[in-house]
C-alpha cells in the first residue's frame, strides 16, 4: 500500500494540463486502442497470503515457488501454465444467470477457494482475457452478484504475476495491423482539439509499457502524447484514479468534461460510478460519459453518462425598481 501511495504522490506531480483545458478524454489501451495479445499467470493463493496490490502477486512468492509462463512461451527448462479452466464464453452464460443462490453456488466453485474442486483445480492457469481477469479476480461485476449480501462476498483466492504484461504483443501481429480503428479515430479527433482538450491514455500494466505505448502511437500514425499522458497505474482502479488525479487534483485549470473510452466492464462500471461522483459534488461542471468499446472490433457506445446541473440564472432587479432593504411597504 505504501508503493501504491509513493507511485499515485508520483502522478500528482506529473498529472498537469494547461490552464485552458476543460475536457479531458482518457483511453484505456488494451483492445481499446489496440488489440494487444498477452496475459497473465494466475496463481492459488487461499487468504490472498501472496498478494502486493491491486490482485498482484509479491515477488517474493518466486523465492520458495516456480514461475510459470504462457503457453508456448516458456524459455528453455521453463514450464508453461495450463489454460483457464473457464473461457470467455463460460463465464459470460454464468454471469448472465440470474442472480440468486444458483449463480452464487457457481461462482464460488469455480474460484475453488476451498481447493476441493477437482474439475477446477489448483494448479497455476494462463489467464489471457480481461474477462478471464475479471472473474478470478472477484471484480465488481462478480461482486454485485452479492448485492443483497455483501459481507459474504467472496475475497478470491487467485494472485495474479503480471511481470508478462511489460512488454506489449498485437493479437494480429503488428501494431499496424492491431489498430482498433472506430478508437483510434475518436483519439485523433480529441488530440486535434488542443489545448481545450487534453487527451491521456490509461492503461492497468506497468509503467514499463508506456514508453512502448508511444512508440505504438508513432508507428501507426497517430499523434504524439506528452509521456506524462501515458500511464501504466498497473492494476489501479481507474475510477478512483480519475478522481483522485485529475478532478480532485485541478491546480492552475478547472476539468468541466471527463470522457473516457474502456473495453472491460468492470472498469466501465468503476469509472461509471466515480464519474457520477464527480458531476454530484460539483468538480465535472458540464458531462462525464464513459464509453464501452468492443474487444475486437474497436465499435464503442455510451454506457454511462451524466451531466452537472446548470445553475438558474439569478433575475436581475430593474433598476427603475430598486430592492427595499427597509421593511416599509411602498
Amino acid at each position: 500500500m505504501k508503493l501504491l501511495f509513493e507511485n499515485w504522490r508520483k502522478y500528482l506531480l506529473e498529472m498537469a494540463f494547461e490552464s485552458e483545458t476543460k475536457t479531458v478524454v482518457g483511453f484505456d489501451f488494451d483492445h481499446t486502442l489496440a488489440r494487444t495479445a498477452g496475459g497473465q499467470v494466475a496463481y492459488f493463493d487461499p487468504g490472498l497470503k501472496w498478494r502486493a496490490t491491486r490482485g498482484a502477486i509479491n515477488p517474493k512468492y518466486f523465492e520458495t515457488h516456480s514461475r510459470l509462463f504462457e503457453p508456448g512461451q516458456a524459455p528453455e527448462g521453463g514450464k508453461e501454465a495450463r489454460l483457464a479452466p473457464l473461457s470467455d464464453a463460460d463465464i459470460k452464460k454464468i454471469m448472465a444467470m440470474p442472480n440468486g443462490p444458483e449463480k452464487k453456488a457457481i461462482i464460488v466453485a469455480q474460484l475453488n477457494c476451498n481447493g476441493e474442486n477437482s474439475k477446477v483445480g489448483i494448479e497455476p492457469f494462463w489467464c489471457p482475457s480481461q474477462a478471464q481477469l475479471d472473474f478470478y479476480s472477484v471484480g465488481k461485476s462478480v461482486k454485485t452478484v452479492w448485492y443483497d449480501d455483501p459481507k459474504n462476498i467472496p475475497i478470491g483466492c487467485w494472485s495474479f504475476d503480471f511481470s508478462s504484461r511489460d512488454k506489449l504483443g498485437w493479437e494480429n501481429g503488428t501494431p499496424e495491423a492491431s489498430v482498433q480503428a472506430p478508437v483510434m479515430i475518436a483519439f485523433k479527433e480529441a488530440v486535434n482539439k488542443m489545448p481545450a482538450t487534453e487527451v491521456i491514455i490509461l492503461t492497468a500494466r506497468t509503467s514499463a509499457v508506456e514508453g512502448q505505448i508511444a512508440e505504438f502511437l508513432r508507428k501507426v500514425g497517430a499523434p504524439p502524447l506528452p509521456s506524462k499522458h501515458i500511464i501504466g497505474c498497473e492494476g489501479c482502479n481507474k475510477g478512483e484514479f480519475l478522481y483522485n488525479e485529475v478532478l480532485v487534483n485541478e491546480k492552475n485549470y478547472n476539468i468541466n468534461n471527463l470522457y473516457f473510452y474502456d473495453d472491460s466492464n468492470d472498469n466501465v462500471a468503476t469509472i461509471e460510478q466515480y464519474i457520477k461522483k464527480a458531476v454530484d459534488e460539483g468538480l465535472i461542471e458540464g458531462r462525464g460519459i464513459v464509453y464501452k468499446v468492443e474487444k475486437h472490433k474497436g465499435n464503442y457506445k455510451i454506457a454511462a453518462e451524466y451531466e452537472a446541473e446548470k445553475p438558474q440564472d439569478i433575475p436581475e432587479l430593474d433598476p427603475e425598481e430598486s430592492e427595499d432593504t427597509t421593511g416599509v411597504l411602498r
